[in-house]
């Protein structure tokens, strides 16, 4: 991997994490990667280590508040935002966060009365790096940023998994198109 490559793969972050839903972490890091000239990807990376430290080391009761903090902060800007067209644009994205977000909280709940301090602070930033790939893994329509880029789409899997089932052989497509 040159460093062209690195180069594109922080435009790529900027262009498909940063910019469409990052809320203050974009308006942080894509500023301060213009100043410095740091590629995205680096400060996204120090931003991610520093609250991963900041929440192991602390006590419980801190590193839960951190960690509660971190995992709603992004999603209420788009949520609770007084412009009509960012509610509407991320609708489809919170509603998925959210479902994400209680469970994975029912579980650090339980973690806090059954494991050790340093288990529990360990739990809390695994459940932090999950919801921070929850968000930032989805465009604003929630759907996985992946699944157009590698593997198979959803509704492409479907068909797939459809047509396995039933015996049947995939339909042909002229080479360079997709469906």
């Amino acid at each position: 991997m040159g460093w062209s490559d690195l180069a594109g793969y922080s435009d790529k972050v900027r262009r498909d994490f940063l910019v469409p839903s990052s809320g203050w972490i974009g308006d942080i890091v894509i500023p301060a990667s213009d100043v410095t000239g740091i590629w995205d990807i680096f400060l996204v990376s120090l931003l991610f280590v520093s609250w991963w430290i900041a929440i192991r080391t602390s006590d419980r009761v801190v590193a839960l508040v951190l960690a509660r903090a971190f995992d709603t902060t992004i999603p209420l800007q788009h949520y609770l935002s007084t412009n009509a067209k960012v509610q509407k644009l991320h609708a489809k994205h919170c509603e998925q966060y959210w479902r994400i977000w209680y469970i994975a909280t029912a579980v650090e709940g339980a973690a806090y009365f059954l494991f050790h301090p340093d288990l529990f602070t360990l739990v809390t930033c695994f459940k932090t790096t999950v919801m921070m790939l929850a968000w930032l893994g989805r465009n604003k329509d929630g759907n996985f940023l992946i699944s157009g880029q590698q593997g198979l789409e959803p509704s492409r899997a479907r068909r797939r998994l459809q047509l396995l089932r039933t015996g049947r052989k995939s339909p042909r497509r002229k080479a360079g198109t997709t469906s």
